[in-house]
Protein backbone atom coordinates (compact mmCIF):
# COMPACT_ATOMS: atom_id res chain seq x y z
CA UNK A 1 0.00 0.00 0.00
CA UNK A 2 1.33 3.40 -0.94
CA UNK A 3 -0.30 4.50 2.45
CA UNK A 4 2.35 2.85 4.31
CA UNK A 5 5.60 4.65 2.63
CA UNK A 6 5.82 8.02 3.98
CA UNK A 7 6.42 10.48 1.40
CA UNK A 8 7.42 14.07 2.44
CA UNK A 9 8.95 15.95 -0.34
CA UNK A 10 8.84 19.49 -0.47
CA UNK A 11 7.49 19.79 -4.25
CA UNK A 12 3.70 20.67 -4.83
CA UNK A 13 3.22 18.10 -8.23
CA UNK A 14 4.85 15.11 -6.15
CA UNK A 15 2.73 15.43 -2.91
CA UNK A 16 -0.14 16.08 -4.91
CA UNK A 17 -0.28 12.77 -6.91
CA UNK A 18 1.00 11.02 -4.01
CA UNK A 19 -2.49 12.30 -1.86
CA UNK A 20 -4.18 11.64 -4.86
CA UNK A 21 -2.88 7.83 -5.45
CA UNK A 22 -2.91 6.95 -1.38
CA UNK A 23 -6.84 8.11 -1.92
CA UNK A 24 -7.15 5.86 -4.99
CA UNK A 25 -5.01 3.72 -6.79
CA UNK A 26 -5.84 0.98 -8.97
CA UNK A 27 -3.17 -1.17 -10.63
CA UNK A 28 -5.36 -1.51 -13.72
CA UNK A 29 -6.00 2.40 -14.28
CA UNK A 30 -3.64 3.80 -17.35
CA UNK A 31 -4.18 7.10 -15.47
CA UNK A 32 -3.16 6.02 -11.92
CA UNK A 33 0.09 3.93 -13.31
CA UNK A 34 1.12 7.39 -15.13
CA UNK A 35 0.38 9.23 -12.21
CA UNK A 36 2.43 6.61 -10.13
CA UNK A 37 5.42 6.86 -12.59
CA UNK A 38 5.66 10.05 -12.60
CA UNK A 39 5.72 10.85 -8.50
CA UNK A 40 8.97 8.19 -9.03
CA UNK A 41 10.67 10.36 -11.54
CA UNK A 42 10.17 13.62 -9.63
CA UNK A 43 11.97 11.63 -6.62
CA UNK A 44 13.98 10.06 -8.53
CA UNK A 45 15.61 13.07 -9.75
CA UNK A 46 16.06 14.44 -6.39
CA UNK A 47 17.19 11.54 -5.09
CA UNK A 48 14.69 10.31 -2.95
CA UNK A 49 15.60 6.96 -3.69
CA UNK A 50 15.26 4.81 -1.08
CA UNK A 51 11.07 5.91 -1.29
CA UNK A 52 11.14 6.15 -5.31
CA UNK A 53 12.05 2.52 -4.86
CA UNK A 54 9.26 1.43 -1.98
CA UNK A 55 6.92 2.79 -5.03
CA UNK A 56 8.63 1.08 -7.58
CA UNK A 57 8.10 -2.23 -5.58
CA UNK A 58 4.16 -2.25 -5.13
CA UNK A 59 3.95 -3.05 -8.39
CA UNK A 60 6.21 -6.26 -8.16
CA UNK A 61 3.51 -8.43 -7.83
CA UNK A 62 1.28 -6.94 -10.23
CA UNK A 63 0.03 -9.65 -12.70
CA UNK A 64 0.69 -9.82 -16.24
CA UNK A 65 -2.47 -9.40 -18.65
CA UNK A 66 -1.18 -7.76 -22.30
CA UNK A 67 -3.65 -4.59 -21.30
CA UNK A 68 0.16 -2.29 -22.67
CA UNK A 69 -1.65 1.07 -22.02
CA UNK A 70 -0.95 -0.02 -18.13
CA UNK A 71 1.98 -1.97 -18.27
CA UNK A 72 3.92 0.23 -20.89
CA UNK A 73 3.69 2.69 -17.61
CA UNK A 74 4.45 -0.39 -15.34
CA UNK A 75 7.52 -1.65 -17.73
CA UNK A 76 8.87 1.68 -16.87
CA UNK A 77 8.14 1.96 -13.15
CA UNK A 78 10.21 -1.61 -13.39
CA UNK A 79 13.55 -0.23 -15.11
CA UNK A 80 13.37 2.68 -12.53
CA UNK A 81 13.61 -0.01 -10.37
CA UNK A 82 16.37 -1.58 -12.27
CA UNK A 83 17.99 1.53 -12.28
CA UNK A 84 18.42 2.66 -8.60
CA UNK A 85 19.01 -1.30 -7.70
CA UNK A 86 22.15 -1.29 -9.87
CA UNK A 87 22.76 2.28 -8.02
CA UNK A 88 22.73 -0.20 -5.29
CA UNK A 89 24.96 -2.77 -6.46
CA UNK A 90 22.12 -5.31 -6.69
CA UNK A 91 22.59 -5.98 -10.48
CA UNK A 92 21.29 -9.34 -9.92
CA UNK A 93 18.00 -8.06 -8.96
CA UNK A 94 17.74 -5.33 -11.78
CA UNK A 95 18.43 -8.56 -14.13
CA UNK A 96 15.83 -10.83 -13.12
CA UNK A 97 13.37 -7.68 -13.55
CA UNK A 98 15.06 -7.49 -17.10
CA UNK A 99 13.68 -11.22 -17.83
CA UNK A 100 10.34 -10.86 -16.32
CA UNK A 101 10.00 -7.83 -18.80
CA UNK A 102 11.12 -9.58 -21.64
CA UNK A 103 8.79 -12.41 -21.08
CA UNK A 104 5.99 -10.51 -21.58
CA UNK A 105 6.89 -9.43 -24.90
CA UNK A 106 7.46 -13.23 -25.99
CA UNK A 107 3.39 -13.95 -25.06
CA UNK A 108 1.66 -14.64 -28.32
CA UNK A 109 -1.24 -11.60 -29.36
CA UNK A 110 -2.94 -10.78 -32.50
CA UNK A 111 -1.15 -11.44 -35.81
CA UNK A 112 2.01 -12.53 -33.76
CA UNK A 113 0.17 -15.96 -32.62
CA UNK A 114 3.31 -17.60 -31.42
CA UNK A 115 5.85 -16.69 -29.01
CA UNK A 116 8.80 -16.47 -31.80
CA UNK A 117 6.79 -14.09 -33.64
CA UNK A 118 5.33 -11.88 -30.83
CA UNK A 119 9.09 -11.68 -29.78
CA UNK A 120 10.37 -10.57 -33.68
CA UNK A 121 8.20 -8.26 -33.88
CA UNK A 122 9.24 -6.52 -30.04
CA UNK A 123 13.04 -6.61 -31.29
CA UNK A 124 11.93 -5.48 -34.93
CA UNK A 125 9.74 -2.22 -33.37
CA UNK A 126 12.90 -1.26 -30.78
CA UNK A 127 15.68 -1.89 -33.76
CA UNK A 128 13.79 0.98 -35.18
CA UNK A 129 14.30 3.78 -32.06
CA UNK A 130 16.60 6.39 -32.71
CA UNK A 131 17.76 8.49 -29.57
CA UNK A 132 16.31 11.71 -31.42
CA UNK A 133 12.60 9.66 -30.76
CA UNK A 134 13.26 9.30 -27.05
CA UNK A 135 14.88 12.66 -26.00
CA UNK A 136 11.83 14.46 -27.80
CA UNK A 137 14.62 16.12 -29.54
CA UNK A 138 12.25 17.68 -31.98
CA UNK A 139 9.05 19.24 -29.70
CA UNK A 140 11.88 20.44 -26.76
CA UNK A 141 13.11 22.55 -29.99
CA UNK A 142 9.85 23.47 -31.07
CA UNK A 143 9.39 25.06 -27.72
CA UNK A 144 10.77 28.57 -26.61
CA UNK A 145 13.96 27.86 -24.08
CA UNK A 146 13.02 27.95 -20.51
CA UNK A 147 9.11 27.50 -20.83
CA UNK A 148 7.26 25.32 -18.77
CA UNK A 149 6.69 22.87 -22.08
CA UNK A 150 10.33 22.48 -22.93
CA UNK A 151 10.83 21.34 -19.61
CA UNK A 152 7.61 18.89 -19.16
CA UNK A 153 8.92 17.55 -22.49
CA UNK A 154 12.06 16.68 -21.07
CA UNK A 155 10.07 15.08 -17.99
CA UNK A 156 8.13 12.41 -20.61
CA UNK A 157 11.72 12.03 -22.21
CA UNK A 158 12.87 10.36 -18.90
CA UNK A 159 10.61 7.83 -19.50
CA UNK A 160 11.48 6.91 -22.81
CA UNK A 161 15.39 6.93 -22.39
CA UNK A 162 15.44 4.51 -19.65
CA UNK A 163 14.57 1.96 -21.51
CA UNK A 164 17.74 1.52 -23.33
CA UNK A 165 19.80 2.46 -20.26
CA UNK A 166 18.22 -0.98 -18.51
CA UNK A 167 17.06 -3.11 -20.75
CA UNK A 168 19.83 -2.46 -23.61
CA UNK A 169 17.50 -3.39 -26.33
CA UNK A 170 17.83 -0.72 -29.06
CA UNK A 171 20.50 -1.40 -30.98
CA UNK A 172 20.38 2.17 -33.01
CA UNK A 173 20.56 4.10 -29.34
CA UNK A 174 23.50 4.75 -27.62
CA UNK A 175 23.34 3.69 -24.36
CA UNK A 176 26.02 6.49 -23.02
CA UNK A 177 24.69 9.10 -24.72
CA UNK A 178 21.11 8.02 -23.35
CA UNK A 179 22.76 8.43 -20.15
CA UNK A 180 24.35 11.14 -20.83
CA UNK A 181 20.66 13.17 -21.87
CA UNK A 182 19.20 11.58 -18.62
CA UNK A 183 21.64 13.19 -16.54
CA UNK A 184 21.36 16.38 -17.88
CA UNK A 185 17.42 16.65 -18.04
CA UNK A 186 16.99 15.60 -14.54
CA UNK A 187 19.97 17.86 -13.64
CA UNK A 188 18.04 20.91 -15.47
CA UNK A 189 14.25 19.49 -13.72
CA UNK A 190 15.73 19.67 -10.43
CA UNK A 191 16.63 23.19 -10.86
CA UNK A 192 12.51 23.61 -11.84
CA UNK A 193 9.44 24.73 -9.70
CA UNK A 194 7.67 22.72 -10.90
CA UNK A 195 9.70 19.05 -10.66
CA UNK A 196 12.53 19.77 -8.11
CA UNK A 197 12.42 20.92 -4.67
CA UNK A 198 12.42 23.89 -2.92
Amino acid sequence: MLSDIPITIPNKTAQTKYNNLVKKMSFKSKVDMESLLDLIKILYINKYYEEALLCCQLTNEVEFDSDFDVWTFIHRIWMFEMKILVQLGKSEKAEEIAIKIDGHFKIPMKIWNTPEKRYAQYKKTRSRIVLADLSYEEKINSTPRGKTGEFDWKFVALSSLIEPMTLKNMPAVSIKAAEEIFSQYSLELQQTKKYGVS
